[in-house]
């Protein structure tokens, strides 16, 4: 799996990808997919950590705030809303929908 998703998703230096945050995460050994070693262990590290930025940054896009810190404020009715409304702007159907019909200029 881990080969799939490097080879699918490794993109250029220059633009968005893997390769991008693997240079932020100072992850040079991630540039080449490897059988020996720590590679699968350090690419789902990496897949973890690149996941759990895009969370956090979602999160703090939706909500309006500058910090995780400024959501624990919030009501739990308020969160709700808010993850219910992440779901359907970006992890669902319509909005793959939406992202591809954008990328494709449409």
């Amino acid at each position: 799996m881990e080969h799939s998703l490097h080879s699918q998703y490794y993109g250029t230096r220059a633009g968005h990808g893997l390769v991008h945050a693997f240079e932020l995460l100072n992850r040079k050994d991630l540039h080449s997919p490897s059988v020996q070693g720590m590679y699968h262990q350090n690419i789902k590290e990496a897949l973890y950590h690149i996941a759990t930025a895009h969370f956090h940054d979602l999160w703090c896009t939706v909500a309006q705030v500058e910090s995780l810190k400024d959501l624990r404020e919030q009501a739990s009715e308020v969160l709700k809303r808010l993850a219910t409304q992440m779901v359907h702007e970006f992890a669902s159907r319509e909005a793959l929908k939406s992202a591809t019909a954008k990328s494709r200029g449409n």
